[in-house]
């Protein structure tokens, strides 16, 4: 499937950052992965994958991390928050709503 960026404008940023999420889809083609910027500074990422459900948020976290890492720092600070859900956590997550209509800000 591929990691989806959804921006108006993809910038380096978020380029870099689905660039290197393609490996985890690579493994994981179940997995649904979107990049966003919420406005000109923070950047969200958002992980749905099915195979969460047999994991902990720790074992969850670890493969991404390992990516992340890959990224260069100034590309990695400017991520904000991550989101790492199974498709049935995704329809109760506050956050997952937060991330699909976001609260307009008095800055955007």
């Amino acid at each position: 499937m591929g990691a989806k960026v959804r921006a108006k404008r993809q910038d380096r940023v978020l380029k870099e950052i689905a660039s290197v999420l393609q490996e985890y889809t690579a493994n994981h083609p179940r997995a649904q992965i979107d990049v966003r910027r919420r406005n000109r500074a923070p950047v969200y990422v958002r992980v749905i994958n099915p195979e969460f459900s047999h994991q902990n948020w720790v074992e969850r976290e670890a493969e991404l991390w390992k990516l992340f890492r890959k990224l260069p720092d100034e590309t990695f600070t400017e991520i904000s928050w991550y989101l790492l859900l199974t498709p049935a956590e995704a329809k109760e997550s506050l956050a997952n709503r937060e991330f699909e209509n976001p609260t307009p800000w008095p800055i955007e």
